[in-house]
């Protein structure tokens, strides 16, 4: 019997299976920036959507914001079972809605961090409902949103507006110089914010009304989530999500409105929880888990992380920088998107030598429990000069 194989038979540690929830952050982070990208990019403006377009569109779209929901439930979970009162996670949540308004105005349009925000307060509301009314909940919910979804797909028909021309028409305003550029963001921000807390909200508030009752169950650190458990989740998932979404997406290429966002929203828990238990059956194994713990640095600090990501792409791709929006390929894009991502995972590495937390998350932490939080870690602190 190999080395490997005595390895895997092993049961993980509490440590280790906690660790795992920074390498599924780290993992979706991946997937977020895949897909942010393509819109900084303005990859719409040029009449190439190819096997690249389509295949993103069918494994990233609305997949990593679905997971980054349930995390965020998950531990809000966790720090409602530690906190005798609720007002630090208010205070962490206020927080996180400036630092969302400031991303959106600013770097991103299409800031998640100010929905996250105000469905927490919601969450935070609900808190007092027992597992089993969570479940229910987050299943009349989501049951609500396809309706809505639907309703309105069928309301506005099937959109023929030019993708290529709307695109290259917002593509040329964020070329703009930077003042105008801000001006545009901050229209736009306020639009896709009021449609995604508006119109979503149903699915929002569910996902992570599911993530609390999983936090609360300790999902992840009890061994419920046994290896035969997983290979269901992953087959049953993938297995239904992905050829619905495959075809519907041959069909009805354009995603995120009307029809597209239907199919997403209906198709998106089922790929995210198979891509979950894919990567948590490859955790389990001694060669996986040397492999998936490089994501583990980059998902400790997820916060700074994504909006570091929109910084880069916002010198990039807009008139506050490089201004390339609209000018590169899929194939180029996503070659910028590996690069930037495999910087922030070396970067993520050396950073973690010195410091125990990044710095939007040191803030957030520190506004949290209204103290400074320790940020360097120990023994890492550059010894005193002699004076001679």
């Amino acid at each position: 019997m190999s080395r490997d194989s005595l390895e895997v038979a092993q049961p993980l540690s509490p440590r280790d299976r906690v660790t795992s929830i920074d390498m599924l952050r780290g993992f979706a982070l991946f997937g977020i920036l895949l897909v942010n990208i393509k819109v900084f990019a303005r990859v719409g403006a040029l009449p190439d959507r190819g096997p690249l377009e389509y295949w993103t569109a069918v494994l990233l779209d609305a997949k990593f914001y679905t997971l980054f929901l349930f995390l965020f439930g998950y531990g809000v979970a966790g720090q409602l079972s530690r906190l005798n009162t609720v007002w630090p996670l208010r205070r962490r949540l206020a927080l996180l809605l400036v630092i969302g308004v400031l991303h959106g105005v600013l770097l991103w349009e299409g800031d998640i961090l100010t929905a996250y925000a105000v469905i927490g307060f919601l969450l935070l509301a609900m808190r007092g409902v027992t597992t089993r009314r969570a479940l229910r909940r987050a299943g009349w919910l989501y049951g609500l949103s396809l309706l809505l979804l639907g309703a309105l797909t069928f309301a506005r028909g099937f959109d023929t507006t030019d993708p290529v021309r709307a695109a290259q028409q917002t593509a040329d305003a964020f070329n703009a110089p930077a003042a105008s550029v801000i001006a545009t963001r901050a229209v736009s921000y306020a639009g896709s914010t009021a449609t995604l807390v508006l119109l979503l909200l149903p699915v929002l508030l569910g996902t992570m009304l599911l993530g609390l009752a999983a936090g609360r169950a300790n999902l992840f650190t009890s061994g419920a989530l046994t290896p035969a458990r997983s290979r269901r989740i992953a087959l049953t998932g993938l297995g239904i999500g992905l050829p619905v979404t495959a075809v519907w997406t041959w069909l009805w290429p354009g995603q995120g409105e009307g029809a597209g966002a239907f199919i997403e929203q209906a198709t998106a828990p089922l790929i995210t929880a198979g891509y979950v238990a894919l990567l948590l059956l490859a955790w389990d194994t001694a060669p996986g888990r040397r492999v998936l713990s490089a994501l583990v640095p980059l998902g400790r600090l997820s916060l700074t992380s994504y909006l570091t990501q929109s910084l880069l792409c916002a010198f990039l791709f807009t008139g506050y920088g490089l201004a390339l929006g609209g000018e590169l390929t899929s194939p180029a894009v996503l070659g910028v998107a590996v690069a930037i991502y495999l910087a922030q995972l070396a970067g993520s590495h050396l950073y973690l030598r010195w410091f125990r937390i990044g710095p939007a998350e040191w803030l957030l932490r520190s506004f949290t429990y209204l103290r400074a939080q320790p940020l360097r870690t120990p023994g890492t602190r550059p010894a005193p000069q002699r004076v001679r």
